[in-house]
């Protein structure tokens, strides 16, 4: 029998055991993006998912796999779904979870994985700013308890108190901290970590460009293939390459003799198409 706690449980499974965020490797063991993640698990828990989609095919179930409800129903697995109808392929959409009367679990870019956050519509809305639309699965039933969540072995290297937010990886760049930010529109704590972890991360590619080899970067050698001019990209403390992180690669020089010394240069986004595209050439 289908079980909507069943499908929570997997998310929560899922980020306790550190699985990534990957639009390209999005129906890995070990990745998934915001849509595979909901759908792989309600297929997980029993529902009938035709296939595994992503945004825009959970705009058109609605009404046979989902049934629309308002912001002021959500319970425990209802879904949500963010984006234009006809226009919410890839970042351009979001979806995933409400963990619970105030929280949504969903995989992101923002940390590389599943996160717990708000599930205000500030917390759940795509990149690209779109409407949020509430979802309840057909066949889930109210009333179960919402699985309680094991926390990772790592945080998200974000730390909040009275005064100041420390983030280690800028620190280990820029040395010090440089400016004060007044952060409007908060809803909750969780709502204020994740604002200043987007912004935090967006001064990555605003100052700092970075030119170094593959082995410099500390990028596995199994993994040199996963590069991409244009992608984005992080490493853990392992030096795995782990994709859609926050730091785009611009230039790529390749050695194929010894794919070792493979260069490259991770930089500022994309400012126009017309650099991409020049880019590309």
């Amino acid at each position: 029998m289908a079980d909507i706690q069943k499908a929570l449980q997997w998310m929560l499974d899922n980020r306790a055991r550190g699985m990534q965020y990957s639009m390209s490797l999005r129906m890995h063991a070990n990745y998934s993006d915001c849509s595979s993640a909901v759908l792989r698990a309600l297929q997980n828990a029993g529902f009938a998912v035709p296939w595994i989609g992503n945004t825009e095919s959970m705009f058109q179930w609605r009404g046979t796999l989902f049934t629309p409800i308002s912001r002021a129903d959500i319970r425990a697995g209802d879904v949500f779904v963010s984006g234009v109808p006809g226009g919410s392929a890839n970042a351009y959409g979001h979806a995933g979870f409400a963990l619970n009367e105030t929280e949504a679990i969903h995989s992101t870019s923002v940390v590389n994985g599943i996160r717990i956050s708000s599930n205000a519509d500030s917390a759940v809305r795509a990149y690209s700013g779109a409407p949020v639309y509430w979802l309840r699965v057909v066949g889930s039933t109210g009333g179960g308890t919402t699985p309680t969540p094991t926390d990772p072995e790592e945080d998200n290297n974000i730390y909040l108190d009275d005064e100041f937010v420390d983030h280690e990886y800028l620190q280990s760049v820029f040395g010090i901290k440089t400016e004060t930010w007044t952060i409007d529109n908060v809803e909750s704590q969780t709502d204020l970590k994740q604002k200043t972890m987007d912004r935090l991360n967006a001064q990555l590619d605003k100052y700092h460009e970075t030119t170094a080899t593959v082995l410099e970067l500390g990028v596995k050698e199994e993994d040199i293939e996963l590069l991409e001019l244009g992608n984005h990209y992080a490493t853990n403390t392992e030096g795995r390459l782990m994709t859609q992180g926050s730091r785009r690669v611009i230039r790529q020089r390749d050695n194929f003799l010894e794919s070792y010394k493979t260069e490259i240069t991770l930089g500022t986004k994309y400012s126009t198409l017309v650099d991409f595209l020049a880019e590309r050439k």
